[in-house]
């Protein structure tokens, strides 16, 4: 049969097909679909088949359309060629220029919200981020936050991820601490219709960090550019927070020059370690004499 063919549209993203759907009004000419090779020797190449008992008219302009994704990146013009084979061959000539691909995806993030659990020094800290795209991003994309620069977790390629959506990630991140940066590989599309929401959990640093700004962007067939997600994080700019969950005291004696066996119970709210010092003020009007080694007893 008679065949239309037209080449030189390179550098999309659609894949090989065999029969790829055309439209518009007169793709019945063709059997309403083409073939459709994306690269190689052929370079970006539309082949269209006349259908039986059909005819391309010399006095009517004929229309069809296929859907095809552009690049993720810029590209220049491309002019295709237009040819046709069979019982009336046409030589090649040039078309209209296609497939420049010179804007900027227009995906955006509609939602992106950072929080914490812990302002304090050296604590760990769960961190939890809220984010919906514009656009779904499906698998095989990824999408990085940066700028978590503070804290003591060493780089892993597999960090923890939680959430009600980890696994759309498969669970884990590849965190880099130099730059504060978690990389998450979609594994299952992340959709425009809701929120996701991941949690990591970083350790804080040891000394009064600067509140971060964390970024949110996404990299792969339609990259959406960073953008400062809504809360500051790792800030830990004062003295921590710690508290003490339990502090009891109690005595075994009231009577006057009688020995009395003090008894404190303690449970702080931070974990305490070895050379930190506990203190306990307050205990004037004793007959006990200055001692850098009084005895102490414990109850566990």
């Amino acid at each position: 049969g008679v065949k239309v063919t037209i080449k030189g549209l390179a550098g999309t993203q659609t894949p090989d097909n065999s029969t790829i759907a055309i439209s518009n009004v007169n793709s019945d000419l063709f059997g309403h679909q083409g073939a459709w090779v994306q690269g190689g020797e052929h370079n970006g190449t539309l082949v269209l088949t006349v259908a039986a008992a059909q005819t391309i008219s010399t006095t009517t302009v004929t229309t069809v359309q296929i859907a095809v994704r552009n690049h993720g990146w810029g590209q220049s013009l491309r002019i295709p060629k237009i040819s046709a084979s069979g019982s009336s061959p046409i030589v090649a000539a040039n078309m209209g220029g296609v497939l420049a691909a010179t804007a900027s995806p227009s995906a955006t993030w509609t939602t992106k919200i950072s929080s914490e659990t812990s302002s304090m020094w050296n604590a760990l800290n769960t961190l939890t981020f809220t984010f919906r795209p514009s656009v779904d991003i499906a698998a095989g994309a990824g999408i990085s936050i940066k700028g978590l620069i503070g804290s003591k977790t060493a780089d892993n390629s597999g960090l923890v991820v939680a959430g009600t959506s980890s696994g759309l990630f498969g669970s884990t991140g590849g965190w880099t601490q130099s730059t504060g940066t978690l990389a998450l590989s979609v594994g299952s599309t992340v959709t425009s219709s809701s929120d996701s929401v991941i949690t990591i959990v970083l350790t804080n640093g040891q000394s009064p960090g600067t509140l971060r700004s964390p970024e949110i962007y996404a990299s792969g067939a339609v990259p959406i550019a960073p953008a400062a997600m809504s809360r500051t994080v790792l800030g830990y700019n004062g003295a921590p927070f710690a508290t003490w969950g339990t502090k009891t005291s109690a005595e075994s004696s009231v009577v006057r020059g009688a020995f009395n066996t003090l008894t404190f119970t303690i449970k702080p709210l931070l974990a305490l370690s070895t050379s930190d010092t506990v203190t306990i003020t307050g205990l004037t009007g004793t007959g006990t004499a200055d001692s850098t080694a009084l005895p102490i007893t414990q109850a566990i």
